[in-house]
This record gives structure tokens, C-alpha cells and sequence, in this order.
């Protein structure tokens, strides 16, 4: 095993809840324990040097020929260096992992772990349990990450890794524990049969989504896209269309026939979810009066321990995120590293329209051009996350 793959390893697992963090062979094995000799340990300027290897297949693209393909890239042998510097924890995170984590805290100091890629640093993992004198020591990981604001947040997760380090001058072991939500004893009034994502329409945050925007009921109502729109609302969608007035005409997981203020529309569904990767795939189209409005949001990865090879390819190319890598001979490569295609605002716009409330005059008392401006996008929780699990995969995949 690599030097520098462990301690990647165990940022990820204590920031991400990493499915894939055993060993190289493994899945996030209990008991799983990880050693590796560190080349060099400054605490002066408090940084942690490995050795690594990197070669890694990747989605590359030719600009050319706006065509993408799959290549294996040997980047060389280089050192990797990881910066650290100790933090204090507020009275409020201390308390959350007391009481909620049961962790045995004593005293608020934190180490960070952090990476350097983009030319900036960047986090890896929060650890507990030591003392601001020396990395030395044993630190256990904490579900914990920094925000944009420079401010430290801890959350419970239902499933993360636990992770112990034990560090010397010369040497790093990792204790990998994996943590189900039961193992606190949680009292939770919740059913566990329930599924938080729905594959079928009708029963969908989408759809009851719809039923609103086209009955008018609210002039600020906005229609649910992204992973928004397969939340699963069960029978509220139902009673929505009862409370909005409009008529179903017949419903299936494919197609959705209904009235609403005078108007026919069809809702007619080609793929609405996820696929066997994990990845969103919705495609459907909605008709009414000769028109029709297409929505499509395709969304997945090209990289990490489960993802469509498939998805690299020439139709995907004005769509995707790129990087860029250089090998070991100086040659650098732009690869594709998620892909994201979707028609949200343009399948909106259609909408409006095609219900009659492309005019003011038809919002009455309103602010037109606020109801129809889009609001700037910031980037969501889940991107944050998406663009950081990208960092850490540049780490990652050193694991052969």
C-alpha cells in the first residue's frame, strides 16, 4: 500500500461516509486496521510527507473533435504532502459529539487534515481526541467539515467511518470502524420501509409540483427539478390534485393524463429517477393543446468506485466538468470527471407558457419580472459536496 493512501483514505471515510474505505480489496470492512511509514513528519511546519504512485484511467477529451474517450494515464512516482494545523471546536460542537455521538471528548481541540489541490487547500478530515502540542498521538475522525464561512459543523449521519490514527514520529496506523445508526440507539418514530426517492411519477414532489404551477394556486409556485423531483410525497400528490382542482383523468408510473382550469395535458415519462449507478436519469415530456415541453436532467460521475463507463462519450461532451492531469512525460490531458445535462429552466419556461401565464397581465397584483427572473445560483449543499469528493478522488485513486 502507498503511504499517501492511507491517510487520503481515512479524510475520506471521516468526511465523506465512503462506502468503498477498507482495504484494497475490500468495502468498508469492520475492524479493518491500515499501517504505512511516513517519510517525513515536520511539526514545525506542520506537514505529513508519503510516497505515491499514480496511474489512473480516466475520460479523456479532444477538444478537436469534441469527442471523449477512456485512457490509462501514468502520472509518475512523486511525494504527497499533507499540511495539518490544530483547531479549537466550539461549546456547541463539543457538546453534539458528547451527547448525540458519545464521543469521550476532553478539552475542544481539533486536528484538520488538509490537501492542496487547485493551488488551494482544502480539508480532508477533522479528527479528535489529542492535543494541540503535538500531531503525535491518537485521533479518532468526527462527521464534521468546515463550511464556506470558515466555521466548523457536525452533523450526525446515519452511516460513516470511523476512524482511529495513531501517529508517531515515524509511523501512522488507521483503525477503521464502520457506524450504523442504531449502534447510538436512536429513538426515531420513522419508518423504515419507506423510501426517501421514488421511481414513480405519481407519487412524486414533481408531480404535485405541477399540479401546482398549472392550477395557479400560488404565482410564486415553481416547478421541482433535480433530485427535488423524485422526492418521494406518497399519497400527497393525490390529494394535492384534489385541493388544486385538478382532474386525473388516468395515472401510471409512465403517463399521467389530467385537466386543470379548462386545459388538457399529458404527462407521458421515459426514465424518472435513478439508475443502477446511483445516477439521476428523468426524461419525460408534458403535451397540451398541440404544444409540448421536454425535460430531461441526466446527472452522474465518472470516477470513484462505482460509475457508468458508458457515460464517456461525444453526446455527453458540452455537458460534462473537466480537469485536467499531466503525465509523467509533462503531457497534459482535460478529462471529464461528472456530467451534468438538463433543460430545468428551459422546460419551465415551456410551461408557463403552455398554462397561459407568459403575460402580466395575467399575475394580477405581482411583480412579473420577479416571478420569471431566475435567481442566481449558488452552489447547493450536494455540488459542495460533489466538488469536494472530486478532490478527494484525486487522493484516491492512487489505491490499486
Amino acid at each position: 500500500m502507498k503511504f499517501n493512501k492511507l491517510l487520503a483514505l481515512v479524510g475520506a471515510c471521516a468526511t465523506f461516509s465512503l462506502v468503498a474505505c477498507g482495504d484494497d480489496s475490500s468495502s468498508g470492512a469492520d475492524g479493518t486496521t491500515k499501517k504505512a511509514t511516513i517519510v517525513n513528519l515536520d511539526e514545525t511546519a506542520k506537514s505529513v510527507t508519503f510516497y505515491s504512485e499514480n496511474k489512473d484511467e480516466y475520460c479523456v477529451l479532444d477538444e478537436a473533435t469534441k469527442s471523449a474517450s477512456w485512457k490509462t494515464i501514468d502520472e509518475g512516482n512523486d511525494t504527497m504532502t499533507y499540511k495539518y494545523e490544530f483547531m479549537n471546536l466550539s461549546a456547541e460542537n463539543v457538546a453534539f459529539l458528547r451527547d448525540s455521538l458519545k464521543y469521550s471528548i476532553d478539552g475542544n481541540v481539533a486536528l484538520n487534515l488538509k490537501a492542496s489541490y487547485f493551488d488551494e487547500e482544502s480539508s480532508i478530515g477533522i479528527f479528535v481526541g489529542g492535543d494541540a502540542s503535538s500531531i503525535k498521538g491518537t485521533w479518532v475522525s468526527v462527521p464534521c467539515r468546515i463550511d464556506y464561512d470558515g466555521i466548523v459543523s457536525c452533523r450526525k449521519r446515519d452511516e460513516w467511518e470511523k476512524v482511529t490514527l495513531k501517529i508517531t514520529s515515524s509511523s501512522i496506523t488507521a483503525d477503521i470502524e464502520y457506524i450504523y445508526d442504531n449502534d447510538y440507539d436512536y429513538d426515531y418514530d420513522y419508518d423504515y420501509d419507506y423510501d426517501y426517492y421514488t421511481d414513480d411519477v405519481t407519487k412524486s414532489e414533481f408531480l404535485m409540483s405541477l399540479y401546482e404551477f398549472l392550477s395557479g394556486m400560488s404565482v410564486y409556485a415553481s416547478l421541482a427539478t433535480g433530485w427535488y423531483a423524485t422526492e418521494n410525497v406518497g399519497e400527497f400528490a393525490t390529494e394535492a390534485a384534489k385541493s388544486y382542482g385538478v382532474d386525473v383523468k388516468s395515472q401510471s408510473k409512465t403517463s399521467v393524463k389530467f385537466e386543470v382550469k379548462g386545459k388538457s395535458y399529458d404527462l407521458s415519462v421515459k426514465n424518472f429517477g435513478e439508475d443502477k449507478y446511483g445516477n439521476l436519469n428523468i426524461d419525460l415530456t408534458l403535451s397540451s393543446g398541440g404544444k409540448t415541453c421536454s425535460y430531461t436532467d441526466l446527472r452522474g460521475e465518472l470516477e470513484g468506485d462505482n460509475y457508468d463507463k458508458s457515460a464517456c462519450r461525444s453526446d455527453l461532451y458540452e455537458y460534462y466538468k473537466t480537469d485536467d492531469v499531466t503525465d509523467y512525460t509533462g503531457v497534459r490531458y482535460d478529462y471529464a470527471y461528472e456530467y451534468r445535462k438538463e433543460t430545468s429552466d428551459e422546460f419551465s419556461d415551456c410551461v408557463a407558457v403552455m398554462a397561459g401565464i407568459s403575460s402580466p397581465m395575467d399575475i394580477d397584483d405581482y411583480d412579473y419580472d420577479m416571478y420569471f427572473k431566475k435567481p442566481a445560483k449558488k452552489m447547493s449543499d450536494a455540488e459542495f459536496w460533489s466538488e469536494y469528493k472530486h478532490n478527494m478522488h484525486k487522493v484516491l485513486k492512487q489505491f490499486k
